[in-house]
């Protein structure tokens, strides 16, 4: 099954990244839709109490993000990641709408552990995954939503299988080509986070909702930065 990796040079740039890795296997991820719509829907209404009155770009944890896109030199106002998206788009009273429960389940983890999370489908993906900075002769790639296909800028933080980024901007916007449907029976899920307090709670919080949404097999791991 596929893997994840992270490139020596992402380490040495943020030494406190940690990723948490969930790999699920034999989920149905269309039986509970209307479930984890609703779960969903009741985050981001207290999510959005939460942050009627506050300032979101001051918040430890998107500030820590928007720093760590300065330095690879995306710009965090033209491109939040993917955590300050949802927060900005619910003080907007503009909720995600649901899209299937893998999906759903993720955005509900990120909502209540304020960290960005993505998913890929494995079955689409080509060799393991990479955590790493973009080179020169990235190959285009499709983006969901977007009308054209564009290459990585040399330089930015992306992952990649071995035909190309399947997420541009670190966590700004996945590729269509990887992205989670309807009929995804396996999938790699990926919690990130740039501060000092375990992942461990939030990825125990994940695994427990799809077990009990999706069913399957889920294993776990944490990347840390080597010794």
């Amino acid at each position: 099954m596929t893997n994840l990796y992270v490139a020596q040079e992402i380490w040495q740039q943020w030494p406190k990244l940690q990723l948490g890795v969930v790999k699920v296997s034999g989920i149905n991820n269309e039986q509970a839709s209307a479930a984890t719509a609703n779960y969903l829907q009741n985050v981001q209404q207290s999510v959005a109490r939460q942050v009627q009155e506050v300032t979101l770009i001051e918040l430890p944890e998107v500030a820590v993000w928007r720093e760590a896109y300065r330095l690879f030199g995306a710009k965090p106002k033209r491109y939040p990641c993917s955590l300050e998206n949802l927060l900005q788009r619910i003080k907007r009273e503009q909720y995600p709408r649901a899209i299937n429960p893998l999906v759903d389940i993720y955005n509900i983890i990120s909502l209540q552990y304020r960290v960005p999370v993505g998913g890929e489908d494995i079955a689409k993906i080509k060799g393991d995954l990479w955590l790493r900075f973009a080179t020169e002769n990235e190959a285009f790639i499709q983006l969901l939503g977007e009308a054209e296909a564009k290459a990585p800028k040399p330089g930015e933080v992306i992952y990649s299988d071995d035909v190309g980024a399947v997420c541009r901007r670190w966590n700004w916007k996945e590729a269509d080509r990887t992205k989670l449907t309807p009929s995804t029976t396996d999938a790699i899920l990926v919690v990130e986070s740039l501060q000092e307090a375990s992942l461990q709670p939030c990825l125990e919080a994940l695994v427990n909702l799809l077990s009990e949404y999706c069913g399957g097999k889920a294993e776990t791991t944490l990347l840390t930065a080597p010794a």
